[in-house]
């Protein structure tokens, strides 16, 4: 999703028993969001005008080896806890190692949809959004390595128990019944002008179904002037549960400097065992447009054969308006 941006990777405040750590900086920025949602007809709801709020606590510092340090707390909508917070090391050329829990910034969580958009993905806020690789593989608890080798990108994570929530010092956690998770990606922006491809695979021990479950996507965008196009497919197979395959294409068009529009169609075809297959359909149109700090965006989105069944559908428009500081 493309929400608040959470900060990346960069700051920490404190020491490591291995090393020192020189004084360094504590940041403090954040955002706000007003949305308007507009459902189908058939659906019931309250008042569609909804907030977002973020804030984010960042700070980074030099270790007296070379190495640095980077720490970022985000607080969630209620300010009532943390939504993402991410702890690192940077090694230089060796690259950076971190603790995440909620960022989803590595590994193949950050490769479900690499298509371009100007603001959301074609399944964004309908009822059954579509089920695509790293669904299953949780973001809390999760340790990652990222480097770029002669202009390669490497990112790997590891969960040692599939879970969302996080984890207090001292503590424990993941989802009950869920074993662990791990995935890389591969990426590269170096082999043609204008082109960017990747590849993502991943493997969970155990989901809550008591199996294990293999995924892996892969994606190509390329950019020619103000247009860039894209295409992705992507793989779910769980053992004795229905298979999913993706394909997503999508086109995204630079106006000017602060006008940009994009679609995006994706397709999820549920491969069932034992029944028809069914391919759910999604198509979404977005456009954003920033004034500095300032940015409005819309999208307009909706589903054919919803979650794999015949006749459903579904339909979900909404407006943003955002501030960053």
């Amino acid at each position: 999703m493309n929400k608040l941006k959470k900060i990346g990777l960069s700051a920490l405040a404190g020491s490591l028993a291995f090393s020192a750590v020189q004084a360094g900086e504590l940041a403090v920025s954040g955002g706000a969001e007003v949305t308007y949602t507009h459902l189908d007809s058939s659906e019931v709801t309250g008042t569609p005008w909804g907030m977002g709020r973020l804030i984010t606590f960042s700070g980074s510092g030099d270790l007296d080896n070379g190495m640095t340090m980077g720490f970022f707390s985000s607080m969630n909508d209620s300010m009532s806890g943390i939504s993402s917070s991410a702890m690192s090391i940077g090694m230089g050329s060796m690259g950076t190692v971190a603790y995440e829990t909620g960022a989803n910034g590595s590994g193949i969580n950050s490769a479900d949809n690499k298509v371009p958009t100007a603001y959301e993905e074609a399944d964004h806020g309908l009822d059954t959004g579509a089920v695509q690789v790293g669904d299953d593989h949780g973001s809390s608890g999760v340790l990652s390595y990222n480097n770029t080798i002669a202009g390669i990108k490497f990112s790997s994570q590891y969960n040692p128990r599939s879970g969302t929530g996080a984890i207090n010092d001292s503590g424990t956690g993941g989802d009950t019944g869920k074993g662990s998770a791990w995935s890389m990606v591969l990426s590269s922006s170096d082999l043609v002008d204008g082109l960017t491809v990747g590849y993502a695979i991943g493997e969970i021990d155990k989901t809550t179904n008591g199996v294990g479950q293999d995924s892996d996507t892969m994606w190509a965008n390329y950019a020619s002037g103000p247009v860039t196009v894209g295409f992705q497919v992507g793989n779910v197979e769980e053992t004795g549960q229905t298979e999913h395959n993706n394909r997503i294409l999508g086109i995204s068009f630079a106006v000017n400097d602060s006008l940009a529009l994009s679609y995006q169609i994706l397709e999820d075809e549920y491969e069932k065992i034992g029944a028809n297959n069914v391919t759910s359909t999604f198509t979404g149109i977005s456009a954003s447009y920033t004034m500095g700090s300032l940015a409005i965006k819309g999208t307009m989105n909706d589903v054919d054969d919803m979650g794999g069944t015949t006749g459903s559908s579904d339909q979900n428009t909404e407006l943003s308006i955002s501030v960053a500081f």
